[in-house]
């Protein structure tokens, strides 16, 4: 997964925000590239600790917490769900096209697709409370949210990097002001 990150996030974001997939991904495509990028990255990273940690539940927890910003911001679930199935699609498709994976089609199922399974039931669950809740417990969850700038998208994919003890060599440009 490490070896093939940047690819893979490169892959997705252009499978996303491509002309033939924009209607599908209509909001994701909508955001801007670099942000959309981080986006990726990030869950990417979710798995990438899960795996690590063998806590599959990371990435449902992370899906029922993107949920809610994607709620508020007027995804309708069914386009979130598809995002996550899809990155976890293409993630398990190119690790089987790999000589180094042979024989693990069946790992890949377990931790990969299954994974991104979760987390799309994660976020049907959550979008299920939230259009049946009233305004006041809405109203509780307002400061629970992801950051918007890259800046903070980048520092919380170092932070999940860091929970595995091991610096991530992202290999993406940084903010001008940063080195």
């Amino acid at each position: 997964l490490e070896d093939m990150r940047e690819e893979m996030v490169d892959s997705i974001a252009r499978f996303v925000s491509g002309k033939k997939n924009a209607q599908q991904f209509c909001n994701y495509a909508e955001m801007e590239p670099e942000t959309l990028r981080w986006f990726i990255m990030l869950v990417y990273q979710v798995l990438v600790t899960a795996v690590r940690t063998r806590d599959l539940q990371l990435i449902r927890n992370y899906a029922q917490i993107i949920a809610l910003r994607r709620h508020q911001e007027g995804f309708e679930a069914s386009t979130v769900m598809n995002f996550l199935d899809t990155v976890g699609r293409l993630i398990s498709d190119e690790l089987k096209t790999r000589s180094d994976m042979e024989g693990l089609s069946q790992h890949i199922h377990d931790t990969v697709t299954l994974s991104f399974g979760l987390a799309a039931d994660g976020v049907e669950d959550a979008y299920e409370m939230l259009e049946n809740q009233a305004p006041e417990f809405m109203a509780n969850y307002q400061g629970l949210e992801l950051p918007t700038t890259t800046g903070d998208l980048e520092t919380m994919v170092r932070q999940l990097g860091d929970i595995c003890e091991e610096g991530i060599p992202l290999g993406i440009k940084m903010n001008s002001n940063e080195n």
